[in-house]
């Protein structure tokens, strides 16, 4: 038998619940390669999803993890970059793991309580 429901708790506290699809559905990662001076593009990326972390990558780029709600938010990232006049050289989403989601909110309620 596999389960169908997932909660998360921590110290106690329900901190997510709901369907295995439901939690992973809102739990998408955008991998993001802009010009690593352009601040045009970070601006535009950080207000597209949470930015979940920035890297040097090779050629002068900087690679950005984007948190995103959803598949249909993708176009939006490439949209607002260019649309801002920001440089994009790459885009890929992925969707991530019940564990990264685990850590995720395990982090966020860590980072909440102080």
């Amino acid at each position: 038998m596999i389960s169908d429901r997932v909660a998360v708790i921590r110290a106690g506290r329900l901190v997510a619940s709901g369907t295995l699809e439901a939690l992973l559905d809102t739990s998408l990662e955008a991998d993001v390669r802009i010009a690593a001076d352009d601040q045009v593009a970070l601006a535009a990326l950080a207000g597209c999803g949470r930015v979940l972390a920035t890297e040097a990558a090779l050629g002068g780029l900087l690679r950005v993890r984007l948190a995103l709600s959803d598949r249909a938010a993708v176009p939006g990232v490439a949209a607002a970059v260019v649309g801002a006049g920001g440089r994009l050289y790459g885009l890929q989403a992925k969707s991530r793991s019940l564990e990264d989601v685990f850590i995720e909110l395990v982090a966020e309620q860590r980072s909440a309580s102080g």
